[in-house]
């Protein structure tokens, strides 16, 4: 149902419901009122006045009479009535529509509708459905239908001409007849939510076709094809009056003269024979893209004509509209960059599910009459989102949560997994998670302060050392990321310098940036940072000869939905480093005992220019599919675990709403032993890392997304088919673990 509460002026040329003058208005009335809220008023001849252009009767004084006819049987012509004034009883009662019949021309219906019969401003005049295509300069300068509109034009409302095209009998069957009244709803819906800056009105054509459907007939914004008319009249007698009044037959004062109207009884005769043929002929001969031309086609054609005979100079292409009518159209606002790498899949998938009239950059440029029940979705880094909005505006749907520190902040993640682990010891988390440390440190002279307070990661690093140093562990800064900060150690002294080299390195960087110099040492400030976490580094990954034994991370896009489904889409990265890896165990350190990171980070935007293969999709690696089948369904496990664990343990800093989505990127290890870990979640995470290879698992992703989490979401009542690569792995509304 629309709830685009406006008020309608309607008319036409053809006069009342009749079954030969005007079989088609009553259908489009019923819709309307079946499927919109728009406040409707009727105001037509009371006699069919076609070809009557846009005139008035000059001098002459018109009469109103009232017929109230059945709005649930359109096929039915008979009425109440007519009525010499409206009636109360048949105003109040639902099932009937007032009709206010004028004995004068559409033009003078569209004047009096507008300014005597409605009971409220009038916000659009509408006129039509024609019994007959209204396309060419030919028939639409002639119309009384779009007179009726120019008229409503030249009163200052905005104006639509609809007409229903036929190639042979203007009958048509009910069925077709309801469509192409959707289908009107919707264009007239469409047109005025985009309302063309330079337009008094628009001319709408539906071609009366057995395979019309609303969603699936092309609808094409079309120019006006300018045509011209030979005589519309054929001379039928050779009989002439001269110009003083005398017969070429017979005596002057023999010849009969109306004075008032200065017609000649016994004048020359010219038979309305306009050459509708000839219109056809122009039709056919112009390969452009005109509103007759694609009529002829049996597409549907809008076209927009100014009052002042200006014209759409060239097609606008297809325009797909929206199956769903009863949900209204979506504003679509992406405040991408539209050259960036996620802006074209966004495009495109809302487009195809969401049939937007239009997208918009930013959300004050959505005019305030949008339509669409004010239904918004809008994709925008998580700074260009109104927050005030998704916390007040079901109608507003956004592509991220507000609150989610505890999935994307490492610490917080780390919390997050170890409260839920101590209360579920038989979590997948236990073993996919390393064990971890969290400390604060603001400067590199506190770390020996720090780790008498997290005593346990003194007595582990002192552990080791004794022993030889068996492990290494991996220190990453909870708030950085494309891998800034990361580093490995195995004792105390190595960590010290760690963050002794982090200040030395940002005070080079500072006096290089002073010098001008600047820097691409990539390093951090520790005092900046402050959280810090220390896991256990897992040391022996998957490696695979065919890649040269490069240790790779699988990044996998996680999909959570509303409050809260979560899902992981199947199609996943394999990002590898540069360099082949070699076992911390057995490198050498540096002489200040710094481990060299080369190869171990597989970060992408650590890749500089190479022509090794950085990144493939997981399911066409070499892995075998038994080994992979085995993956994957960790990987299920563990997200549907994590999500759970972030529903139940910080519910400050994860809030799922209901009004909002978020695609997240995990990163996940893989050992030799086909164990997976969790590394880390990271939001908006980089697609283009895909590149132009795999370029369509992002289109598909995108699609996925647009369809399982807005396109549902503003079509509740549609039933819901999950796109084969998305995999459901929680169900927190329902309290059922997938």
């Amino acid at each position: 149902m629309f709830h685009w509460i406006l008020s309608y002026q309607l008319t036409n040329d053809d006069g009342p419901p009749n079954d030969l003058s005007s079989p088609y208005i009553k259908y489009l009335v019923q819709a309307i009122h079946k499927y919109t809220d728009w406040k409707l008023t009727i105001t037509v001849p009371s006699s069919q006045k076609s070809w009557i252009g846009k005139a008035h009767f000059a001098g002459k004084d018109l009469t109103a009479s009232y017929v109230y006819s059945s709005l649930d049987k359109p096929e039915d012509n008979s009425c109440h009535g007519p009525f010499p004034s409206p009636i109360e009883k048949f105003q109040n009662d639902p099932s009937l529509k007032e009709w206010c019949l004028i004995d004068g021309t559409p033009a003078s219906c569209a004047d009096i509708g507008c300014h005597h019969i409605a009971k409220e401003p009038v916000d659009l005049v509408l006129s039509g459905p024609n019994v007959g295509r209204n396309s060419t300069a030919l028939y639409i300068t002639s119309s009384g239908t779009i007179g009726a509109a120019m008229e409503g034009a030249l009163m200052n409302h905005k104006a639509i001409g609809l007409s229903y095209a036929y190639d042979v009998s203007p009958n048509a069957s009910p069925e077709i007849l309801k469509e192409a009244s959707l289908i009107s709803i919707k264009l007239i819906e469409n047109l005025y939510n985009n309302w063309g800056d330079d337009v008094d009105l628009y001319s709408i054509n539906v071609p009366l076709e057995s395979g019309l459907k609303l969603g699936k007939t092309k609808i094409y914004y079309t120019p006006i094809l300018d045509n011209k008319w030979s005589s519309l009249f054929k001379k039928l007698t050779d009989s002439t009056t001269a110009f003083n009044g005398t017969s070429s037959n017979e005596d002057s004062s023999n010849a009969t003269t109306d004075i008032v109207d200065g017609s000649v009884s016994d004048g020359q005769k010219f038979k309305w024979a306009p050459n509708f043929q000839a219109v056809h002929e122009d039709i056919d001969k112009t390969e452009a893209l005109t509103d007759g031309k694609v009529v002829s086609l049996g597409h549907v054609s809008e076209s927009s004509k100014a009052i002042k005979m200006s014209d759409i100079s060239e097609s606008l292409g297809k325009l797909t509209v929206s199956e769903d009518l009863k949900n209204g159209s979506i504003n679509v606002v992406i405040t991408y960059p539209k050259d960036s790498y996620i802006y074209q899949p966004l495009i495109e998938s809302s487009e195809k599910y969401l049939k937007p009239t239009k997208i918009y950059n930013s959300l004050s440029d959505i005019p305030k009459n949008s339509g669409g029940d004010g239904k918004v979705f809008h994709f925008g880094e998580y700074e260009e989102l109104d927050m005030d909005k998704m916390m007040s505006d079901s109608n507003y749907l956004t592509n991220s949560y507000i609150y989610r520190k505890a999935l994307i902040r490492k610490h917080y993640l780390s919390n997050t997994i170890n409260i839920h682990t101590s209360k579920n010891p038989e979590s997948i988390l236990k073993k996919s998670f390393p064990d971890s440390f969290q400390f604060e440190l603001d400067y590199a002279e506190f770390l020996d302060d720090v780790l008498d307070e997290v005593y346990e990661l003194r007595c582990e690093l002192e552990e080791n050392e004794s022993n030889g140093c068996p492990k290494t562990f991996i220190l990453k800064p909870s708030m950085s990321d494309k891998g800034q900060g990361i580093r490995l150690f195995k004792t105390i002294d190595q960590l010290q310098e760690v963050f002794n080299s982090f200040e030395e390195d940002y005070n080079s960087d500072d006096e290089e940036e002073a010098n001008g110099n600047g820097s691409d040492n990539n390093n951090i400030i520790t005092s900046q940072l402050r959280h810090f976490i220390v896991q256990e580094y897992i040391s022996k990954p998957l490696l695979l000869k065919e890649y040269e034994n490069r240790k790779f991370h699988i990044r996998t896009y996680v999909v959570s939905k509303g409050s809260i489904e979560v899902f992981v889409y199947q199609r996943m990265l394999m990002l590898f480093s540069e360099n082949s890896y070699h076992d911390p165990q057995e490198d050498s350190s540096n002489e200040d005992g710094e481990i060299d990171m080369s190869g171990h980070l597989t970060n992408t935007c650590l890749q500089h220019e190479t022509d090794k293969t950085v990144v493939i999709e997981f399911d066409k690696s070499v892995i075998d599919e038994e080994s992979k089948s085995k993956i994957h369904e960790q990987i299920n496990e563990i997200t549907g675990e994590l999500f759970k664990a972030a529903c139940t343990v910080d519910k400050i800093n994860f809030q799922p709403l209901s009004n909002s989505f978020e695609i997240f990127g995990l990163d996940f290890m893989v050992d030799k032993d086909l164990n997976v870990s969790l590394l880390e979640v990271n939001s908006y995470p980089d697609f283009k890392q895909t590149g132009d290879d795999l370029k369509d698992l992002i289109y598909e992703l995108f699609d996925d997304v647009v369809y399982q989490c807005v396109n549902t979401y503003f079509n509740k009542d549609k039933p819901v088919t999950i796109p084969k690569n998305l995999v459901k792995v929680l169900d927190y509304n329902t309290n059922s673990w997938s």
